[in-house]
């Protein structure tokens, strides 16, 4: 990726990005041990902020990491950075805490604490229009409620699938579908919108469905099964970049009438609104 001209956080302090360097010995990179979030703004204001600081330091310690960040000081770093590189344009921010330098399988000194700023970058209209095809691999991620930097399945299962234009890849189980390499899974049958439960990392832009649109959105938190996911006669997922996203085929399987449904429509609609609210 191509560097940009944006103020970036590192360690303390503020630098350019050709400075956004940290050391080859840290944990996070030479073991996998660490967190992060990925969030982006609207009209300038970094979306449900609060609710992606406490998701950080949940999934710190759910994995034992330790160090001395708290929501205020994180919070304080974003609105800093926002206002250093408010240029107009809409941002993405990505916050990473890992393990930091040891020789050793130990977390033995300070974390290392990274804030970065991009430019956001739209996804596809089509996708929105006429809905993607998601994968499937059997897998379930380890400690789901933590949202780390382990997406080596994801990675791996998507570069498989590449030529057969899948947008995304879904986990599942004999027993429950889970949710996608990167987002939410929830699938409309019966007039009922259903949404996994357990066993899945709990997405923000989920949460805001669920919670902050119930008065317009009836959704049912339940462990359904493969078989339930593919007989829907909608499917659709979120995320944070993404917003709400159809799908309409999923490996060899189409869903539905193969269109975007007229529930994933309303979904889309009433997202889309309380998204242009924000100030």
């Amino acid at each position: 990726m191509a560097k940009n001209n944006y103020f970036q956080y590192l360690n303390g302090e503020i630098i350019n990005d050709t400075e956004l360097l940290i050391s080859p010995r840290d944990i996070g990179f030479t073991r996998g041990y660490s967190v992060f979030e990925y969030l982006r703004t609207y009209n300038g204001q970094p979306f449900k902020l609060s609710n992606y600081i406490e998701r950080l330091l949940i999934s710190a310690g759910l994995i034992g990491l330790e160090h001395s960040y708290n929501f205020e000081q994180i919070k304080e770093i974003v609105f800093q950075l926002l206002k250093l590189n408010d240029d107009g344009n809409e941002k993405i921010l990505k916050i990473y805490l890992s393990g930091g330098v040891s020789d050793s399988m130990s977390q033995n000194s300070e974390p290392t604490f990274i804030l970065i700023i991009d430019v956001y970058k739209p996804k596809q209209q089509g996708y929105y229009e006429t809905g993607v095809n998601m994968g499937l691999a059997k897998f379930v991620r380890y400690m789901p409620k933590a949202k780390s930097t382990n997406y080596i399945e994801g990675i791996r299962v998507l570069k498989q699938k590449k030529i057969l234009n899948i947008y995304e890849t879904i986990y599942y189980s004999e027993e429950q579908v889970y949710e996608g390499s990167n987002c939410n899974i929830f699938a409309v049958k019966n007039g009922e919108i259903y949404t996994p439960k357990d066993n899945i990392l709990l997405g923000i832009t989920r949460e805001v469905l669920i919670v902050d649109l119930k008065d317009k959105i009836n959704i049912k938190e339940f462990n359904f099964n493969l078989d339930f996911l593919l007989s829907a006669d909608e499917v659709f997922i979120t995320s944070c970049g993404k917003g709400v996203i159809p799908v309409v085929k999923i490996e060899d399987n189409i869903i539905g009438s193969g269109e975007v449904g007229r529930i994933t429509k309303q979904v889309m609609k009433e997202f889309i609104e309380f998204v242009s609210r924000i100030q």
